[in-house]
């Protein structure tokens, strides 16, 4: 079973927590960042988790109007491999190694 987290962009916007019986597809991930993936490793809560989000983020923002992710400090502390960039839209939060 795989439990993943929905963190939606927007203050107000409710966080959604789904169970899957086996890892989603890629599709399914796709469809819920809106857009080609990017894995980032986290540290969340005192333990090491994957962030999946929408490469593209940013430059959708002018196309889609996306917003930047205001509701993702509570569960990130750190990104680790230098990300200096802005998270943009629809976050997922996976436990580490489950995409393996």
């Amino acid at each position: 079973m795989m439990k993943i987290k929905i963190i939606p962009p927007n203050q107000g916007d409710e966080i959604h927590e789904r169970e899957f019986d086996e890892c989603p597809s890629l599709e399914v991930f796709q469809s819920l960042v809106d857009g080609y993936v990017e894995i980032l490793n986290v540290k969340s809560n005192g333990s090491y988790k994957q962030l999946l989000l929408n490469e593209d983020g940013v430059g959708q923002t002018l196309r889609k109007k996306l917003n930047v992710n205001v509701n993702l400090g509570p569960y990130v502390q750190g990104i680790s491999g230098g990300f200096s960039g802005v998270i943009v839209g629809t976050a997922v939060l996976i436990e580490e190694g489950a995409l393996d």
